[in-house]
């Protein structure tokens, strides 16, 4: 050994052993979305929307959770995308942090569809607002994706 350097590799030639865990990211299959849509309405409305969302827009769970109503443009059909909710966070100053990457902060299109969707879900949440009562509703998040009470939804539900 000089200056620290080895002079061979003491691992060429040795075989490892065992079994070798690759985890793969696996996809529904687009045939499949309408019955898992289904299913997740039967479960509970919220969940529906949420993975709607998703599905259609592409969004990150957390950049999906975080979305804002001022962040949903009606008439444009766009969802501006800014921020993601960070699901173990301390305390509610944390809550919200940056995208994961510059390039994840956009601005993006969306359908008729979708828009409609999310009208009907503003309604719905309005609907909430006044069942729960004005000063039970966390109206300071803002949150297009929320539980009954406007605070954020919990990482264990999806």
């Amino acid at each position: 050994m000089i200056q620290g350097k080895i002079l061979r590799n003491p691992c060429k030639g040795s075989i490892i052993k065992g079994e070798h865990n690759k985890k793969s990211i696996q996809f529904i299959d687009s045939e499949d979305i309408p019955k898992f849509l289904h299913t997740a309405r039967g479960d509970a409305y919220i969940y529906w929307i949420f993975f709607k969302v998703l599905i259609e827009t592409g969004l990150r769970k957390g950049e999906a959770a975080a979305l804002k109503w001022s962040d949903i443009n009606f008439k444009e059909k766009t969802i501006r995308v800014d921020e993601t909710l960070d699901f173990q966070a301390a305390d509610e100053d944390e809550l919200f942090e940056d995208t994961k990457t510059e390039k994840s902060t956009r601005t993006i299109s969306v359908s008729n569809g979708i828009i409609n969707d999310l009208r009907y879900h503003a309604s719905w949440q309005n609907q909430n607002k006044i069942n729960l009562g004005e000063s039970m509703y966390r109206h300071d998040l803002n949150l297009v994706l929320c539980r009954n009470d406007g605070s954020p939804m919990p990482k264990s539900s999806f």
